[in-house]
């Protein structure tokens, strides 16, 4: 999205509303995050919104069972990467 699609749908909303960002992860199975402290800033030289995650869970099942079975590859590429002296 750029700038002036962004100022156009602002333009149509009520000045005084919320607006709510949902990050969505589907990677891990559609893991959503709503609680977010938005500020406005610059990156790579351009305008942006830097959002700060303030909290997370994993209240959705499907991210937690994505997780789970993951996890035993994870600790075994950790522990061979602490043997091999990469950590």
């Amino acid at each position: 999205m750029n700038a002036r699609q962004a100022m156009d749908w602002l333009e149509g909303l009520d000045p005084e509303a919320e607006i709510a960002v949902t990050a969505k992860f589907p990677g891990l199975d559609g893991w959503r995050v709503t609680s977010w402290a938005v500020s406005t800033g610059e990156a790579e030289g351009c305008p942006s919104l830097e959002v700060s995650v303030e909290g997370t869970d994993f209240d959705y099942p499907a991210p937690s069972r994505a997780l789970l079975e993951v996890l035993p590859d994870l600790l075994d590429r950790l522990l061979e990467a602490e043997d091999s002296g990469y950590l």
